[in-house]
């Protein structure tokens, strides 16, 4: 089964979140997309 999101840290707050979404749900600061996670980043809803 393939991979559809990693799991990354907020740059902010240090909470894990997955790399597909765009927002923090704790502390709302934006997600960067690295480019490790480029691919996946593609995918954000």
């Amino acid at each position: 089964m393939p991979v559809i999101a990693a799991v990354v840290k907020c740059k902010k707050c240090g909470s894990e979140i997955r790399s597909d979404w765009k927002f923090c749900p704790k502390c709302g600061d934006k997600i960067a997309c690295t480019e490790k996670y480029k691919e996946l980043c593609a995918r954000k809803r």
